[in-house]
């Protein structure tokens, strides 16, 4: 990534920059050079809307519905004119070509974009944490995902998901909880538990050395108060490392990361008994997590422990878990639009309608 400062303002002579980090569970939007989004809206309760969302598991599913929900970020929370901003937005790897053809369209044709640029949301978490090589984890409201991306490009060969994330474990954390209290847990009171207790099991074999997460109390609706053991709150993660706790295929995250790396050399070529020299050991040495549901207290170190055994024995497997990783997507997006090398980066509106939306596939990556 080019060197600059963490976050800078943008030109004075350019238009601003706005940062929309699209997610099947919020929407992220704000001014690039700031360090925060400076809204934060649920992809669900739209009045113009109902009850249809507008993205499913990464992927755009219904346009409407992200037309609106991007018109409300745009006009009622950040108050802006989309003519006069550029916008750096989000499209995640799982959603189709045709969608992304589609959104550069909507962008320019409804919204009167001056300059658009689509980007991967791995690239974007990856450059929050300073690196533009690494193997990204992310997980969000409905999926979770491992990628390896190699100098700022995401490689679609090893991109694998898990369908264990943050809706999925509300729902079983209302399982797990409900009925110790009294009653059964709405799916509000759900996810708030979750955020509040959920914590990951130690590894094994290291009593003593990492303290399992302590009991904890959380006030439900009624006023009520539920007291959770340790072994509750470990519990209520636990899906993420045993998917067949929801009836989801797969070994859960460390066989995810183990997987993606190996895929990248799908046809042996870059095996070596040599250590080292196939650069195998400088993926496990650099996972990256990022989004909210990664941001329970353990988790790292639950990876890393269960990756040791799936490395080879020359690698040291490392995760770096920054603290305000729930919005890493967008804050990588903020530091990019920031940075003068945009200037080059942007599609135009002249070149969008030179090319029409296949450009999209040219110029963002």
């Amino acid at each position: 990534m080019p060197s600059a400062p963490l976050f800078a303002p943008p030109s004075a002579n350019e238009p601003p920059c706005v940062v929309v980090d699209n997610g099947s569970g919020s929407i992220k939007i704000g001014f690039a050079g700031t360090e925060a989004p400076q809204h934060v809206l649920p992809t669900h309760g739209l009045e113009e809307t109902g009850d249809r969302r507008p993205m499913e598991r990464g992927a755009v599913c219904d346009w409407d519905a992200m037309e609106a929900y991007w018109d409300h970020a745009f006009t009622n929370m950040l108050n802006i004119d989309t003519e006069k901003v550029n916008v750096l937005i989000t499209a995640n790897m799982f959603d189709t070509k045709d969608n992304r053809e589609r959104m550069i369209h909507t962008l320019f044709e409804t919204f009167a974009c001056p300059n658009v640029y689509i980007v991967a949301p791995p690239v974007l978490e990856l450059y929050a944490a300073g690196r533009e090589n690494g193997v990204v984890v992310g997980s969000g409201a409905q999926c979770t995902y491992a990628v390896l991306v190699h100098e700022g490009l995401p490689d679609p060969r090893t991109l694998l998901r898990l369908d264990v994330a943050g809706e999925g474990l509300s729902a079983w954390a209302a399982r797990t909880l409900s009925g110790k209290g009294g009653a059964p847990l709405d799916e509000q009171t759900a996810t708030r538990a979750k955020e509040q207790l959920g914590a990951a099991a130690p590894p094994a074999g290291t009593h003593g050395v990492v303290p399992p997460p302590a009991a904890a109390t959380f006030q439900l609706p009624d006023g009520k108060t539920l007291t959770v053991t340790p072994e509750q709150r470990a519990e209520i993660v636990e899906p993420l490392f045993t998917p067949a706790l929801l009836d989801q295929p797969g070994a859960g995250l460390a066989q995810l990361v183990h997987d993606c790396i190996a895929s990248r050399d799908r046809d042996g070529m870059l095996q070596s008994t040599t250590n080292g020299q196939d650069g195998t050991a400088l993926w496990y040495a650099s996972v990256v997590l990022a989004g909210g549901s990664t941001m329970f207290p353990g988790l790292r170190e639950r990876l890393r422990h269960d990756l040791k055994p799936l490395a080879p024995a020359h690698a040291a497997p490392e995760v770096l878990a920054l603290p305000e990783r729930k919005h890493a997507a967008w804050m990588g997006g903020s530091i990019l639009g920031s940075l003068a090398v945009m200037q080059q980066m942007w599609v135009s509106k002249e070149e969008y309608d030179e090319n029409g939306p296949l450009i999209v596939h040219r110029k963002c990556f």
